[in-house]
């Protein structure tokens, strides 16, 4: 799947685990993986991860599967910083807190203080 980082953030937690939340612009198609059709717009994820770093390089790693993504608008051009991409941002702070709780529930995990 192409996609393209609009934002990203990183949220401790009280394992060594951390959730990343971020907001991508996906060209859609086939999920060959899933089955179906991706929908061609702005998304919502949040996904727990593992960050390290060794010998100098950065590496993250998370588990097929984890974490929940949410759908926040449709648009047929990919334009940067444009108006479909700041509703989007907006939808999504929106949307954030809902996606962070239940994730934690699913994981069982709890955000460090």
């Amino acid at each position: 799947m192409n996609y393209r980082t609009v934002s990203t953030k990183y949220l401790k937690t009280t394992t060594e685990q951390e959730l990343k939340v971020e907001v991508y612009y996906a060209k859609g198609g086939a999920n060959y993986l899933a089955g179906g059709i991706i929908q061609r717009g702005y998304w919502l994820s949040v996904q727990p991860v593992s960050r390290s770093v060794s010998n100098g390089l950065r590496s993250e790693s998370f588990t097929l599967g984890s974490g929940l993504k949410y759908f926040l608008k449709e648009t047929r051009a990919d334009r940067r910083g444009g108006k479909t991409e700041r509703e989007a941002v907006k939808l999504a702070a929106a949307r954030e807190q809902l996606l962070i709780k239940e994730v934690c529930l699913q994981e069982k995990l709890e955000l460090a203080a």
